[in-house]
């Protein structure tokens, strides 16, 4: 993941899964769908002002729902992101 300010009251995402990640269109889809659903549930709980690009490593298409949301908000809590805890 990388982070970047921006001069908005807002927080912006982009996601990128290349195919290294999976071969095909659908599982690469697939895991972008993911990506985007766990990133909306957690709006109410992450700083505002930051652009983040977030990249899926090959082992992404192996993970469960659970497991990818996991991993995704350790992430924010790393970087400092979580300002409240977010409801699940």
């Amino acid at each position: 993941m990388k982070v970047a300010l921006n001069s908005l009251n807002t927080i912006r995402f982009c996601f990128i899964v290349s195919r290294r990640v999976s071969k095909d269109a659908v599982g690469r889809n697939k895991i972008k769908r993911r990506l985007r659903e766990i990133a909306r549930s957690s709006l109410s709980g992450l700083a505002r002002g930051y652009d983040l690009l977030v990249i899926a490593s090959p082992g992404a298409a192996k993970l469960s729902f659970p497991e990818t949301k996991s991993s995704l908000r350790r992430l924010f809590e790393r970087l400092g992101l979580l300002v409240k805890k977010a409801v699940d």
